[in-house]
């Protein structure tokens, strides 16, 4: 059985690896969507940052709940300072050395993408002294270095021909299905082979090419796929999961009590059962069992019954789960006197009608990369934060 190990954050929760010919200098990686944009400041999405994880590298990651870095050799955070002493010797993936400015500079970039707002909207300053690039904030949070761990915050570099970064991949070819990475050469951490990411929408065709071998690698699993662990040369590989899905409410199109009755309507045990195959649990918070700031205790609030006499949108992309999720809601609003129309979407459209507000209710997921509840609360609901960056609650509540 061949394993493959990927450089950076496995994001999704399930993957099937199939077994290739020793002689295979390919890795074939199919996925659910096609990438949206190859820049880790601008597409916080988990098809895109799962390519984009293999090109750039983080400031800081976890290793067995340890903090540790590929390119600094220290980090001091000391009241509202957080201080870095980059690594020596360090290229990018066209050859050029890393300097200090390409810190700072990969910092500063941060501050002008709204989608990173939640994670460096706190910086107050960036500045160099000597070998070091010191960063002041306006608060201190505890939630600071674990920022600095997500897959946005990464050493680049902008040059003529695209971005480049000190990643173990660099990227080959791009166009809107397929996107080829190759080793990069002048990285501390080498890969082996080529990676190809494919893009196949429907489960059973991503099922179908892992079994066929035209793939090695199918993400983003549907449980009913597990049986195929007794297939000959196929292993699943299970991670603990920071994943929620969820049901998201657009708070400008629907009141308080509009918002309970549908949650109380929706059979969350009938949800996953059916489309998750028993693998979840049903959460009673934005925040996951896995994160600091969890808490047990959240009980659903009582309010009047209200009726609601309009046809509600369901929006979602075109991932197997999610549309047998709109199904069960669907019916399940219906039992309660709500009628609703589903509408399926293609990534892009997705992410952009979603930014937009265009829905009543979105299916979806969010994935907390700070393993910290700001990294919940602060993209899903600060009315500071940009709705394409993660607010698709449209809430407006300002913390």
């Amino acid at each position: 059985m061949k394993k493959i190990i990927l450089s950076g954050i496995l994001l999704g929760s399930l993957a099937l690896v199939g077994c290739g010919k020793e002689k295979e200098k390919n890795i074939i990686i199919g996925t659910p969507s096609r990438i949206k944009k190859l820049d880790p400041m601008v597409s916080n999405d988990i098809p895109s940052l799962l390519v984009t994880n293999q090109i750039f590298e983080t400031f800081l990651y976890y290793e067995n709940k340890e903090l540790k870095s590929n390119v600094l050799d220290k980090y001091i955070f000391v009241n509202d300072t957080l201080e870095l002493t980059p690594k020596k010797d360090l290229k990018f993936s066209n050859g050029d050395s890393v300097t200090i400015e390409d810190f700072k500079n990969s910092l500063e970039r941060t501050l002008t993408h709204p989608g990173c707002k939640f994670l460096t909207g706190n910086i107050e300053t960036i500045k160099i002294n000597g070998d070091k690039i010191v960063i002041t904030f306006k608060v201190a949070t505890p939630s600071i270095l674990n920022n600095m761990t997500y897959p946005m915050i990464v050493l680049l570099k902008e040059t003529d021909k695209g971005l480049v970064g000190t990643g173990s991949f660099k990227l080959d070819k791009e166009d809107i299905d397929t996107i080829e990475l190759s080793p990069n050469n002048y990285s501390k951490n080498p890969g082996k082979n080529k990676i190809i990411f494919r893009a196949i929408p429907e489960d059973n065709a991503r099922t179908m090419a892992l079994e066929a071998e035209e793939i090695q690698i199918n993400t983003n699993v549907p449980p009913v796929d597990k049986k195929l662990v007794k297939s000959k040369g196929i292993e699943v590989i299970e991670t603990p999961s920071v994943t929620t899905e969820m049901v998201w409410f657009n708070n400008e199109k629907l009141t308080l009590e509009e918002r309970v009755k549908i949650s109380k309507a929706i059979n969350k045990r009938d949800l996953i059962a059916t489309s998750l195959e028993g693998s979840g649990t049903i959460a009673t918070s934005m925040i996951p069992e896995t994160s600091y700031g969890f808490s047990p205790n959240t009980k659903e609030i009582e309010v009047e019954d209200v009726k609601i006499d309009r046809t509600l949108k369901i929006i979602l992309n075109d991932v197997g789960t999610r549309k047998t999720n709109a199904q069960i809601i669907q019916a399940n609003l219906k039992e309660v006197g709500i009628e609703s129309e589903i509408i399926i979407l293609d990534w892009a459209k997705y992410l952009d009608s979603s930014a937009k507000g265009e829905h009543d209710l979105l299916l979806g997921g969010w994935v907390n990369g700070t393993f910290d509840a700001e990294g919940v609360l602060y993209p899903l609901f600060h009315s500071q934060n940009a709705p394409e960056a993660g607010r698709r609650t449209m809430c407006s509540i300002l913390f």
